[in-house]
């Protein structure tokens, strides 16, 4: 009998060592049930489809919860052997302030809820979120020393503990301004990707990269205020581009101001006139990893 039990014990040990991770799908989390802020609503509210909007007092606006959609990043970040989820949620009064707050799902048994949130603040950029054993890390740029609301530049890396349900900050550093010098030393890549990808860098006062048909080179400044971008009209550019090339080219010299989503850097462009209007996006191109140990 003892040898036995001592078989079954070990057989429901491994059983829970090799139980799989379950899954938070965005479905689950768009319908659950959320909690903003106090001073946006009392007690939490039901999303639908990642929303939830609110009564308005004036008939003109009203507060509003709203999940980025397209973002969502996983981590077991109580350690429980299943993968928790964050969102970035947009929570308004009804105003022209929007809050980005980093909320935290999780199940408990079949059910997904909201396990709490950390304010990041008024109209900041998320750069990307990160989630580790016990803590939750947010790259992002927020309204600095005296700087006006509209245009924050102050890029951020903030790390929480999680501990009990609950956040508490363990580090904030400054990265650095906004601007082009901050891409320094970083090559990205135009989206949707390409075969050959188009590259972007910055260095020594210069945005310069590949291009299917060679090496290019553009003149830029950073501008007057958090995120202004200053280019010259000229460049260096390989002979014989496709006609993409040369589109993206043009874009990019008439680029006036850049910023980040999750994961992505963009940068607005006005080709002047009734000519188009658009945006670049680009993402932080992977670094290849060494095969030595």
């Amino acid at each position: 009998m003892r040898n036995s039990a001592v078989v079954l014990s070990l057989f429901l040990v491994v059983s829970c060592a090799s139980k799989p991770l379950r899954p938070i799908s965005r479905q689950l989390i768009d319908a659950a049930k959320y909690s903003p802020q106090a001073s946006l609503v009392d007690g939490p509210v039901q999303l639908i489809n990642g929303n939830w909007n609110g009564p308005s007092d004036t008939g003109f606006s009203h507060p509003y919860v709203s999940i980025m959609p397209d973002f969502t990043v996983y981590g077991d970040i109580d350690r429980d052997g299943n993968n928790e989820a964050v969102v970035v949620v947009h929570e308004s009064g009804g105003g022209s302030g929007i809050d980005r707050v980093l909320a935290l799902f999780g199940r408990v048994g079949e059910e997904v809820r909201h396990f709490g949130s950390v304010r990041l603040g008024d109209r900041v950029q998320v750069r990307s979120v990160q989630i580790k054993p016990t803590q939750l890390i947010a790259e992002y740029v927020r309204q600095g020393e005296n700087e006006p609301r509209c245009c924050p530049t102050e890029v951020a890396r903030t790390t929480w503990n999680y501990a009990d349900g609950k956040f508490s900050i363990a580090a904030d550093d400054i990265l650095g301004k906004l601007g082009p010098a901050f891409l320094t030393g970083k090559i990205w890549d135009l989206q949707p990707p390409s075969n050959p990808p188009v590259t972007l860098t910055f260095n020594g006062g210069t945005f310069s990269g590949q291009m299917g048909c060679g090496h290019y080179e553009v003149p830029v400044k950073q501008g007057e205020y958090g995120g202004a971008i200053v280019i010259e009209r000229t460049s260096k550019k390989p002979l014989n581009c496709t006609s993409a090339n040369n589109e993206f080219l043009d874009r990019l010299q008439h680029v006036s101001r850049m910023g980040f989503l999750p994961d992505r850097l963009w940068m607005s462009y006005d080709l002047g006139g009734d000519k188009e209007t658009g945006t670049l996006e680009f993402k932080e191109a992977v670094k290849p990893t060494s095969s030595q140990p």
